[in-house]
């Protein structure tokens, strides 16, 4: 493919927009599903910018929603991006709030929107979208556009429905699990910074960045490869390679994918539960995970950025369904305490009591007598994903693993950007496994917490 400037005729202005090959052959991709999967500063947003605009002029009419993981994430590099690369007078009208919107001269919507909220990607009807970052959104949003993917003219014709999505590897998560598997729909285009003629003094780029050329981080990074962080990464690249062939796509969906069912509720199963809440704030979610006690199986799911009330709300019609099992609720967040009283003030009676009678799980730093601190708990739920004794259905799950690296401290925490909601709510859930659970009216009883030493 050649090197070319491509040139877009309007009736009235020509517009020349610079793209290097690999961009090119990403833009110029008529797949339903494309990836352009490249290092930072490689121009993947200007690249996925131009793909949106050609799309706009070709589609009079057509609706668009382009995404990054979080909102500061679209204000301060998507939306700017867009901006730089859409002619003023292809623009009709911006609006930033409340929602940040852009309109065209022939009848194009752009919603911009964050993945972070995934259940809130619901109503609009789109002809294409535009995925900034995919590594870091959630599969659940993943899953809602695709829903989406359903406007007509006004003929009643289809337009041609298309996803693009344009990320630096971040998680071995949903993303990477499609991507490698032989069936798969998304055509992938790859590319490194070092390919982007147009960044400026790119060589300083690189060096400033203080990667060392052949380290896994350079790959990630520079080369744009899906690689895992050896070394620092608590879970190791063949369990997760493993694991990730037991998710699987729910049985039932609810709450626009925020609740995810993998396995119904069946007369005499046993199940434990596990929760890890985040105050407001705090760049966390709520997360409750259950599991089936015999197996190890995760059977369902809450992953949700609401209100601590919503959340408990929700977990209680759960758990309900699931035969009231004991559930452990970290205490160590304001949020978690609105949990277990609002599952209290509901009737929810098998809450998980420590050794001193108080209700709730508290994740020390430090182990002190026989408390789990968090260290040991991290352990002790890797050799479980490790040994197969608990079988992860969610990838959203195994990115995060993928994420969670040890700091200069030695603690086990996750990267710059992502999330150790889902994993800390499974291995609470997994103390709660470490003993025979008694069967009794509502529910499992609860039992007191084993030293770990």
């Amino acid at each position: 493919m050649s090197n070319k400037l491509l040139e877009i005729e309007q009736p009235t202005v020509n517009y020349t927009l610079k793209a290097y090959p690999k961009q090119l052959e990403f833009i110029k991709s008529p797949a339903y599903i494309s990836l352009f999967c490249a290092g930072i500063g490689s121009g993947k947003t200007h690249a996925g910018a131009i793909k949106t605009l050609l799309y706009c002029m070709a589609n009079p009419g057509s609706w668009g929603m382009v995404t990054a993981p979080y909102m500061k994430m679209l204000e301060n590099s998507t939306i700017p991006t867009y901006l730089k690369v859409f002619p003023n007078e292809f623009i009709y009208k911006i609006r930033m709030k409340p929602h940040p919107e852009l309109e065209t001269t022939n009848g194009c919507k752009l919603f911009f929107w964050s993945t972070d909220k995934p259940e809130t990607i619901a109503g609009v009807e789109l002809a294409f979208a535009h995925m900034d970052e995919t590594s870091l959104s959630p599969e659940a949003a993943y899953v809602n556009i695709k829903k989406r993917l359903r406007q007509r003219d006004e003929a009643g014709k289809s337009y041609p429905y298309q996803i693009w999505m344009s990320t630096t590897p971040r998680q071995l998560n949903w993303l990477y699990k499609e991507i490698t598997r032989p069936d798969s729909v998304i055509k992938v285009f790859t590319g490194s910074t070092m390919d982007n003629k147009y960044l400026e003094n790119r060589e300083d780029y690189i060096k400033n960045t203080g990667l060392i050329p052949g380290s896994k981080q350079y790959e990630q990074e520079i080369e744009g490869k899906f690689v895992l962080l050896t070394g620092d990464c608590l879970f190791n690249q063949d369990t997760l390679d493993n694991i990730l062939l037991d998710c699987m796509e729910p049985l039932e969906t609810r709450d626009e994918g925020t609740t995810r069912i993998w396995k119904k509720p069946v007369v005499g199963g046993r199940y434990v539960a596990g929760a890890d809440c985040a105050d407001e704030g705090g760049g966390g979610v709520n997360d409750l995970i259950i599991i089936d006690w015999s197996t190890g199986e995760e059977i369902a799911e809450i992953n949700a950025d609401i209100a601590a009330d919503r959340f408990a709300m929700m977990a209680f019609s759960l758990l309900r369904e699931y035969g009231n099992p004991l559930v452990a609720v970290e205490r160590n967040a304001n949020a978690g305490g609105v949990v277990t009283t609002k599952l209290q003030d509901m009737g929810y009676s098998n809450l998980y009591k420590d050794r001193k009678g108080r209700i709730g799980w508290y994740t020390m730093a430090n182990g002190i007598g026989e408390n789990v601190n968090r260290f040991t708990m991290l352990l002790e739920y890797e050799e479980a994903v490790r040994l197969r004794q608990t079988v992860v259905r969610s990838t959203d799950a195994v990115g995060e693993m993928s994420t969670l690296v040890r700091d200069e401290g030695g603690r086990y925490k996750p990267r710059s950007g992502c999330r150790s909601d889902r994993v800390m709510a499974r291995a609470i859930c997994w103390q709660m496994k470490k003993e025979k659970p008694r069967t009794g009216k509502g529910g499992f009883k609860t039992f007191r917490r084993i030293a770990v030493i």
